[in-house]
């Protein structure tokens, strides 16, 4: 079962490698950018469900230059048993490279999205320092819109380095 589980898994994966990343631009970025998804990573639940966090990164035709802009986006993103989104949170970073020499988060910014009125987002926040944006908040899970069930913190970031490589 475990075995069957992963294979889905990293077959979502791929789909959503090639798929997924598309339909989060509009047709007009999508002409001027290319998105790449540089990392996924999969945590699975005890109830059947998993969460997905998952770095996509703009890159504009400009990175030729020797100072560009870097964006990237890191989607944690919480899905059912049934592949359904229950809620993601995105942390987005903007930096500006210049080649070999330094990297600088000049912007950081996050949203958040819930599909179940079970699920509430709290003391969610971006900030950048240096090279890294950072994004924090906390998910919380109500059995009866009451009961506290369930808690998942997020702390996540972006890093560029002076190539202009985000992780």
């Amino acid at each position: 079962m475990k075995k069957t589980l992963v294979v889905i898994l990293l077959s979502i994966s791929i789909m959503s490698t090639l798929i997924l990343p598309l339909f989060a631009y509009d047709a007009e970025t999508q002409s001027s950018q290319s998105i790449v998804n540089t990392s996924t990573e999969y945590i699975l639940l005890d109830d059947g469900g998993y969460i997905k966090i998952e770095l996509v990164v703009s890159d504009s035709p400009q990175t030729r230059a020797s100072t560009f802009t870097k964006t990237g986006s890191k989607f944690v993103t919480n899905y059912d048993s049934d592949d359904n989104i229950i809620w993601q949170y995105t942390l987005t970073g903007s930096f500006l490279v210049e080649s070999g020499v330094s990297a600088t988060c000049t912007d950081s910014t996050y949203s958040t999205v819930s599909n179940s009125i079970s699920w509430t987002f709290s003391n969610c926040s971006a900030t950048k320092s240096g090279n890294e944006a950072f994004g924090v908040g906390t998910v919380t899970y109500k059995r009866l819109l009451i009961f506290v069930a369930e808690t998942v913190d997020i702390d996540i970031s972006i890093k560029c380095d002076v190539n202009g490589q985000l992780s």
